[in-house]
């Protein structure tokens, strides 16, 4: 409970931050420009894992069962990630010079030290400095927040703006983990070890297949998009994904700390009554919310961005569906993580990937950015159904299968409402699904009176 407090703390201060910060882009870039910027994220979202081999996954597993080599998980870490994020910068250097394009040498330096903020940052969580994690979340998008507000007021080319104010804010953040961690003081030669780097990479290896599938089927959406439509469609895709991160704020905070209950959880006599009644319950809370946000998408989009990217609601409700069945898959996922068996995440992971792909190549030309969200949040779909199936051998998942099909109902056709303007119907549609989940509400009312109640005690 405590984990869930402080990651909520965190997770919740820093994505209202990068939240705010989406009207900012969208004032003072063009689609074109941000759909640019946009797919330089989503090329450093794939490059990430591939140039760290996800060592940051590995460090925090295994300081959580393996306390007493703390210095050589963490020195055998950071001399790799060093090694191989060096190696990527001198490349992108040689790409500029070749393609003359300086964008390629601030992807190199972005990706280089968003690697050191997610090994330092798992390594705050495996030491369990929650606190000091949940406040370097919140700095980074202060300083996120502050450098896109300076630089793209102040520069003329806005994604040059943009991806120096994310490369500033990384740096600066993973310093600052550097000096408080006090990591310079455990950087020393002797805890080399080749048999603990060794293990280190047989953990983090198979979960690199794992993420570039999951970004596959997350954003490679976008490059359909730029094929088929240009990037300025491409950059009102972007705004319209970033409305799921309203939701995805909570996913987040609850998957962070639910990482570290499933690894404590897996082996206990009770465990599959404890992942059910937390499956159960997100599900629950995922659909209320997604119902929620699509009774308000036109008025939030109108406050929310600029008038040039107003119509990137239209692709909203099927990333809002997405994001369900993404979550839900995530969250199942980690009994492949608590139990060490890396490679169900990969397997599932590509067969989502493929159905991903194919579906993006038949869709995006006819449907165009709708076609994306579409292919995605079936993808997803047949993934949550696999590892249901699959992890039935780690742990077995009782769902409410009457009320995740009546909710998957009521929210389709909620859905269809979106385009027609049925403003009656679709808040019909959303006390319906409200109805229908109102145990998980009830729930959490009551966990709310009793705090109250604990409150006013003397």
């Amino acid at each position: 409970m405590i984990n869930t407090i402080i990651f909520s703390i965190g997770n919740l201060g820093s994505k209202v931050i990068s939240f705010i910060i989406v009207p900012i882009y969208t004032l003072y870039m063009n689609q074109q420009e941000y759909g640019l910027a946009d797919i330089m994220l989503v090329t450093a979202t794939l490059l990430l894992p591939v140039i760290s081999f996800s060592l940051s996954e590995a460090v925090l597993r295994f300081l959580l069962t393996k306390e007493d080599e703390e210095e050589m998980v963490l020195f055998n870490s950071v001399i790799f990630i060093s090694f191989s994020g060096i190696i990527f910068i001198l490349l992108s250097i040689i790409l500029n010079f070749i393609f003359n394009s300086i964008a390629l040498v601030y992807l190199g330096f972005f990706v280089f030290f968003q690697m050191y903020y997610a090994l330092f940052s798992q390594y705050s969580k495996g030491k369990e400095r929650n606190i000091l994690f949940s406040s370097m979340s919140i700095i980074l998008s202060v300083f996120l927040l502050a450098l896109n507000l300076v630089f793209l007021s102040s520069f003329d080319n806005k994604v040059d703006a943009f991806f120096l104010a994310q490369i500033i804010s990384y740096a600066a953040t993973s310093m600052m983990y550097f000096v408080v961690l006090k990591i310079y003081k455990k950087l020393k030669w002797r805890y080399y070890n080749s048999k603990v780097l060794f293990d280190l990479l047989r953990y983090s290896v198979p979960l690199i297949p794992n993420q570039i599938m999951w970004w596959i089927m997350n954003a490679s959406s976008r490059i359909f998009i730029v094929n088929s439509s240009g990037y300025a469609i491409s950059g009102l895709y972007a705004v319209s994904s970033k409305i799921p991160s309203i939701i995805n704020i909570f996913t987040t905070i609850f998957l962070q700390s639910w990482q570290i209950s499933a690894i404590e959880e897996i082996n206990s006599k009770d465990s599959s009554s404890f992942f059910s009644k937390v499956a159960n319950s997100m599900f629950s809370l995922l659909i209320i919310c997604v119902s929620f946000i699509l009774l308000i998408l036109k008025p939030l989009m109108k406050v929310f961005v600029s008038d040039t990217f107003f119509d990137a609601w239209k692709y909203v409700p099927f990333l809002l569906l997405s994001l369900i069945f993404s979550s839900m898959s995530q969250l199942v996922g980690m009994s492949y993580l608590a139990s060490m068996k890396t490679s169900g995440n990969f397997f599932t992971s590509v067969f989502g990937a493929v159905i991903n792909l194919v579906l993006n190549f038949i869709l995006v030309p006819s449907l165009g950015a709708n076609g994306a969200s579409i292919a995605s949040a079936i993808s997803f779909f047949v993934v949550f159904v696999i590892r249901i199936i699959d992890t039935r051998k780690i742990v077995t998942l009782h769902i409410d299968k009457v009320k995740w099909l009546l909710s998957a109902i009521v929210l389709s056709v909620q859905i269809y409402t979106q385009f027609y303007n049925y403003i009656v119907i679709n808040t019909a549609l959303f006390l319906c699904i409200a109805l229908i989940n109102r145990n998980i509400i009830f729930e959490t009312l009551k966990k709310v009176i009793a705090k109250n109640n604990e409150r006013r005690r003397p």
